[in-house]
């Protein structure tokens, strides 16, 4: 699955020195793994031990970088660029959804 996230994902590197993925798939009996890159054509996928679904995102983010750390800079970035997404976002302790002009709801059809 990691190859299917394309350039999007591969974008993480303008940011991150590092990135780890740890990963546990909704399938019955599907086991759960850790992918690591720094960036190169080069990356390591072993198994770990993880009870719970889910996928957790770890950025190791470059000095250069570290402004993107800060809340009001998150904040931002996360009003900007996911606002569209069907699902709420979670930052912090702070849960927010806000409604989109335009959203469409689960049939398609535009909300009003």
């Amino acid at each position: 699955m990691i190859g299917h996230f394309g350039l999007g994902f591969y974008s993480s590197f303008m940011v991150a020195d590092r990135v780890e993925i740890i990963t546990k798939s909704f399938k019955e009996d599907s086991k759960p793994v850790k992918w690591e890159c720094d960036g190169s054509p080069e990356y390591t996928i072993s198994e770990i031990k993880k009870e719970d679904r889910g996928t957790e995102i770890i950025l190791h983010v470059s000095d250069d970088c570290k402004d993107f750390l800060e809340e009001f800079k998150l904040l931002d970035l996360l009003k900007k660029y996911c606002k569209f997404l069907p699902v709420p976002i979670q930052f912090g302790t702070e849960k927010r959804w806000e409604k989109v002009e335009g959203e469409k709801d689960k049939d398609g059809k535009i909300k009003r």
